[in-house]
């Protein structure tokens, strides 16, 4: 509940400021290695359907930044910890089907281990939004 107060907070102070200065308070959070960890199939169509990289990329040199976060896919849980212990990623996205195991069950051990990391979940329609929001306490 803390953080969530500190969070509005902050957005808060962001508003008040002129425009120039949110770019540099937003600066300290900026992402550089994103950990996808979705089936293969997904992974493609969030390539080749959504155009997910050239998206982040487009919004990227929008804002005139110079380096757009670099993507790593991983298909299993298992295989993220992994990475995660490999490498330093500054955001964790997965898919709400991932293969081999249940998503709520891999989010509470990521925070679990990564209570600092931010995790996102793409939800490819309604459905799996709701059956996410029946298990989020």
């Amino acid at each position: 509940m803390a953080a969530l107060k500190s969070s509005e907070k902050f957005i808060q102070r962001l508003r008040e400021q002129p425009k120039f200065r949110k770019f540099h308070d937003v600066m300290p959070f900026r992402v550089h290695e994103i950990l996808l960890v979705s089936s293969l199939y997904d992974a493609f169509c969030l390539q080749e359907e959504v155009h997910l990289t050239e998206q982040v990329l487009l919004q990227y040199r929008e804002l005139q930044l110079t380096m757009a976060p670099r993507f790593t896919h991983v298909s299993s849980d298992d295989a993220a910890f992994d990475a995660l212990d490999a490498r330093d990623f500054d955001m964790i996205l997965a898919v709400t089907r991932l293969p081999d195991s249940r998503l709520i069950d891999f989010g509470r051990k990521v925070k679990e281990q990564y209570p600092e990391k931010p995790f996102v979940v793409l939800a490819f329609d309604d459905v799996h939004l709701v059956n996410l929001q029946s298990h989020i306490t």
